[in-house]
């Protein structure tokens, strides 16, 4: 590894000065080759610079040894995030000391990890920091062919959620496929296979999501996975709802109650089930459904879940002309909407129960959230806002604005063609 590539990332995120090159053991020339990563630094010059720079020692000179102990952590960490399991935030905060890590590919592997765990609790910024604050210094550096099994994973993981919160859905689900390619473990494939049917999802490619949970659910049959038994069948019920292929649908989440269903897989088989009565327009039973639901995540004190549970209430309150009801849940929906994709749901919420008596005030709201939904490109509540706020515009007699959406309607299509045929 490269030296280089370290003491440049300290010298200008942690300022860390120049040697002396006039009383130290470092000649000015040398010491451009060694930023040049043309030499290695000599036992006695990492001792003086970690003095210097009050740095533990090994830290400059272990940067090329493998630590067989934090190799395996990595591992366990790079595992638990695919698999979504929470012991990955417990051990990214135990290893995460400041010098804790000398080797400069173990300390990538585990900046690469922490950037995707950001990623997953949509916390861009901390991710763009770790990306800026190291990744750029040390990436550049890296030959990912030639470099081993654990970095490749966790930098294709990396790129995979990268993308994926960019926009970038085809970049992502292609950084996906190089991990699926390169595992075997069966709790990883399960959790990668549901990533890439999420990502076409998104995209409205449902047959090719539905072709990505058909190949689940021969998986887990094969190899006795409840679990991933369970994703798959709660996605084909998902998609095939999507499809309003109702009737199947419904096959599927019948099929759920077959298995011994975990609180999470449970809550979320209710849920579907009253997005489907939902779109059936069988509001009263969606709410019974929805209801199960919330009781299912709040005996299981599930807070992160919340929030989907008191904005599907909202709104099928709203529906069946309970506006009390539906402005309870709502209020409940804005307190735990964590992060701005929950945010833009309550406010697409908040809009369609004003948008009749203050058209205005929806249209500010669905902006908001056309503005987050173009960010992050996805293309399916564009393609439902859009012709709400061109509707919106033409009544509060604005045709610029109807044209200008119009015209982004109208182009998210072109895109959406393009895409398909490049």
């Amino acid at each position: 590894m490269n030296i280089g590539n370290r003491l440049n990332y300290l010298q200008q995120t942690k300022n860390c000065i120049a040697p002396d090159f006039q009383h130290g053991p470092i000649l000015e020339k040398e010491w451009e080759a060694i930023l040049q990563g043309q030499l290695p630094l000599s036992g006695e010059q990492a001792a003086y610079l970690a003095e210097q720079w009050n740095l533990p020692v090994d830290y400059l000179v272990d940067y090329d040894a493998t630590d067989i102990a934090i190799h395996r952590e990595l591992q366990r960490i790079q595992h638990e995030l695919l698999t979504n399991d929470d012991k990955a935030k417990q051990r990214l905060v135990q290893l995460g000391g400041t010098y804790a890590i000398p080797s400069i590919m173990q300390e990538t592997i585990f900046k690469l990890l922490q950037a995707v765990n950001y990623y997953k609790i949509n916390q861009p910024k901390d991710a763009e920091e770790i990306e800026e604050g190291y990744l750029s210094f040390m990436l550049p550096g890296f030959n990912v062919l030639k470099e081993i099994g654990v970095f490749q994973k966790a930098l294709f993981y990396y790129y995979g959620f990268k993308y994926y919160y960019e926009g970038e859905k085809e970049e992502s689900f292609s950084y996906f496929e190089r991990i699926l390619e390169k595992t075997q473990d069966t709790e990883e494939v399960i959790s990668l296979m549901q990533n890439l049917s999420l990502i076409a999802k998104d995209s409205k490619e449902y047959d090719c999501a539905i072709n990505y949970m058909n190949r689940l659910e021969t998986f887990s049959s094969e190899h006795g996975s409840n679990r991933g038994l369970a994703i798959a069948w709660n996605y084909l019920g998902v998609l095939y709802l999507l499809k309003k292929n109702y009737p199947t649908a419904i096959q599927y989440f019948e099929k759920m109650k077959t298995l011994e269903l975990n609180p999470l897989m449970q809550s979320r088989m209710y849920h579907n089930l009253g997005v489907l009565y939902g779109e059936k327009q069988y509001y009263h039973e969606a709410i019974k459904m929805f209801s199960k639901s919330k009781k299912v995540k709040e005996s299981n004190q599930m807070t992160e879940d919340l929030f989907l549970s008191y904005h599907a209430l909202a709104r099928n309150y709203f529906l069946t002309g309970q506006p009390a009801e539906a402005k309870h849940y709502l209020t409940f929906a804005q307190q735990t909407a964590a992060n701005e994709d929950e945010r833009s749901l309550a406010k697409m919420a908040e809009a369609e129960m004003i948008k009749a008596s203050y058209p205005k005030a929806a249209i500010d709201l669905y902006v908001q959230a056309v503005n987050y939904y173009e960010k992050v490109q996805f293309i399916g509540e564009l393609d439902d806002l859009y012709p709400t706020l061109i509707r919106l515009f033409e009544q509060v007699g604005d045709p610029a604005m109807a044209l200008e959406f119009r015209q982004r309607y109208q182009s998210l299509h072109v895109d959406k063609d393009e895409s398909k045929h490049a």
